[in-house]
């Protein structure tokens, strides 16, 4: 009888051995790179403990690379060694979309049995979209998890002031956004309505991104359809430029160099940000709001906004594992929590159905309407040789705004060197162009 118990117990205890190994066998470990820290790092290991309740099997090890992440996925990469997936800067996948190393979602896992519908794929924000592809090729070669805009946000006590309501601001058109700034503007104080922030050398991609939305609006181009050469050149793209020039010279609502701290100070009342410095904005003495971009001649706004994607290589380990813990990461239910936490925006618009997440809307003012931004969210058409056509456009500006140039002259100097060096980068670029072409040509 005791033989028989041991040899039972043994053989149960023998199974149990062999289920546990045959579960441990199937637990599977995933690797993801990021540069995530503080909020950001907290929503991350939230995150991570969500999916593991949910996918026990799947293990994830995050690792922290800071600001040599770029360099180390590359090298990781070219060893054959990626980790299976990765969160990027926001148009840093492109490079590993031309050279082949990450997945094509669209064609690899969205269209399949554990992809994502139609549906789901357009309750993101269309920016998100465009981010997401190869040179608008109509495809999504990342998820996106975090977005971001700009917004222009003001002193309501100032508003309140100057006799607006700053809860009900009417300011839709540039002519009465530039009154509006005119009337919060008492130079003799030194306080002005609105800093324009023209930024050159280092910053010059700083102010690309906060005025291309202006030459859009006025129905302008930053560069043609076939990338030969600038269209900032264009009576419309001019527009812009001269729109701000009346902001601060006309209707005397503006100024180009406000002392440190001018927004804080009370100094200026309207300030270009973004949602990053909402904690900022709620330790400031007064009270504040935002409002959206206004719309220009051509009858629409747009906003500059962007979004950070979270790739799978393909030389991953667990790509159908990796594939899980996106899907994951970008369902509603767990967008709404990321975006508590790490203070991002949200992805998808059925974030703002999140009764969690409608609740900081109401507790933080301006919230709503850079979330409401990304409705207008518009990205920089492509630009051979960006920093330097950039740096071009900016230092003409700059004269122009500084009353140091004529408007036509500057501007036209401008496109005429910037073409010169587009021009030179096809001459040694050939098989550049023509892949391009014909990836905008079948995106299109």
């Amino acid at each position: 009888m005791f033989k028989k118990l041991t040899a039972s117990l043994l053989v149960a205890l023998m199974c149990l051995t062999l289920a546990s190994a045959v579960g441990f066998a199937q637990t599977k470990t995933i690797t993801m790179y990021h540069a995530f820290t503080s909020n950001t790092l907290l929503a991350l290991r939230n995150l991570i403990n969500d999916f593991q309740k949910e996918f026990p099997n799947i293990r994830v090890r995050a690792e922290y690379v800071g600001d040599a992440l770029n360099q180390k996925i590359q090298a990781a990469v070219t060893a054959g060694n990626p980790p299976d997936l990765a969160w990027l800067h926001s148009g840093e996948h492109s490079e590993y979309a031309r050279t082949g190393a990450i997945y094509n979602l669209s064609e690899t896992f969205i269209s399949g049995p554990n992809g994502l519908s139609e549906e789901e794929l357009n309750d993101f924000f269309p920016i998100m979209k465009t981010y997401m592809e190869y040179n608008y090729d109509g495809n999504w070669w990342g998820l996106p998890v975090n977005a971001t805009t700009m917004a222009f946000v003001y002193n309501a006590d100032m508003v309140r002031a100057a006799g607006y309501d700053p809860d009900n601001l009417q300011v839709e058109t540039w002519e009465e956004f530039a009154e509006f700034a005119a009337s919060l503007t008492n130079a003799r104080d030194g306080v002005y309505g609105l800093h324009v922030p023209v930024y050159t050398g280092g910053m010059a991609s700083y102010f690309d991104w906060f005025f291309r939305p202006f030459i859009w609006s006025a129905g302008g181009k930053y560069v043609e359809d076939d990338l030969q050469k600038v269209a900032f050149d264009s009576p419309e793209a001019k527009e812009a430029v001269q729109f701000f020039y009346d902001l601060i010279y006309t209707y005397e609502g503006g100024t180009l160099s406000p002392p440190s701290q001018a927004f804080d100070m009370g100094k200026v009342a309207i300030h270009l940000d973004g949602p990053w410095s909402i904690p900022q904005f709620n330790n400031l003495r007064f009270e504040w709001r935002a409002m959206l971009y206004p719309v220009g001649p051509s009858g629409q706004r747009f906003h500059p906004s962007a979004a950070e994607p979270v790739v799978i290589f393909k030389d991953a380990k667990y790509p159908e594992e990796a594939w899980e813990f996106l899907k994951f990461w970008v369902r509603p239910d767990n967008l709404a929590k990321w975006a508590i936490t790490s203070g991002y925006l949200p992805t998808r618009r059925s974030v703002m159905d999140s009764p969690d997440y409608m609740k900081v809307i109401e507790e933080t003012p301006g919230l709503a309407v850079f979330v409401e931004g990304l409705e207008y969210g518009a990205t920089a058409e492509i630009t051979p040789e960006y920093n330097k056509i950039v740096d071009e456009y900016t230092a003409a500006v700059e004269l122009i705004l500084n009353q140091k140039a004529d408007l036509d002259e500057a501007i036209d100097t401008a496109a005429a060197k910037s073409n010169a060096i587009i021009a030179q980068y096809w001459r040694d670029n050939p098989q550049e162009y023509e892949d391009l072409m014909k990836v905008l040509q079948n995106g299109n």
